[in-house]
């Protein structure tokens, strides 16, 4: 991963998948470098070519792991206006308004994610449970964090999130080494789409 980002500084895939190693190895601070800088690069992607959905909900998530909160709640309310039926990015929103001190803004995406569930019938008795201890603080601190928040939940077993399906129209993607964090296997990295220029909280 090293040596791709010396051969091509400027990929946002191998910046994200060189963070989220450095993050497993505890290397924390360089961690934090390297999404900032996947966050930079997304934005000034050339016109037409963007982040796909899963993409940003695997940045977003690497930002909450590293306590960047403000940023991740950027995305993760973009991701939001695309698809309002993610009951995983509703609970790291919630999640993250109360680590920022939003405790109102926390239950109002909480209570979004357990009307999903309930909506749809999943059967995720683990996350409603998180769900309801979080409805019942008043604030979570940083050290309590990993209660609410394993990042390796939906790698395993059945993931909080509903399939997200991609929109018609052609896409181009391009492969994303990463752990498959999210409940679309992250082969789809890059999208090609004009509608969807903006990037990562991008205006």
């Amino acid at each position: 991963l090293d040596k791709a980002l010396l051969h091509d500084p400027e990929n946002p895939e191998s910046c994200q998948a060189l963070a989220d190693l450095r993050l497993s190895q505890g290397r924390k601070g360089e961690a934090l470098t390297l999404v900032r800088r996947t966050v930079e690069l997304c934005k000034n992607l050339p016109v037409g070519l963007v982040p796909s959905y899963d993409f940003r909900a695997v940045t977003a998530r690497l930002l909450v792991e590293l306590s960047e909160y403000d940023m991740a709640t950027a995305i993760l309310d973009e991701l939001l206006g695309e698809d309002d039926e993610d009951t995983e990015v509703w609970y790291l929103l919630g999640l993250c308004h109360m680590l920022g001190g939003r405790p109102k803004a926390c239950r109002e995406a909480l209570n979004e994610a357990k009307a999903l569930l309930e909506k749809t019938g999943t059967t995720n008795d683990h996350l409603l449970d998180q769900i309801t201890s979080l409805l019942a603080r008043r604030a979570v601190s940083e050290s309590e964090k990993t209660k609410f928040w394993n990042p390796r939940w939906w790698v395993h077993g059945d993931g909080a999130s509903r399939p997200h399906e991609e929109s018609g129209g052609a896409t181009k993607e391009m492969t994303l080494n990463l752990p498959a964090l999210s409940a679309k296997a992250p082969s789809d990295a890059l999208a090609t789409d004009a509608s969807l220029v903006g990037g990562l909280g991008g205006g």
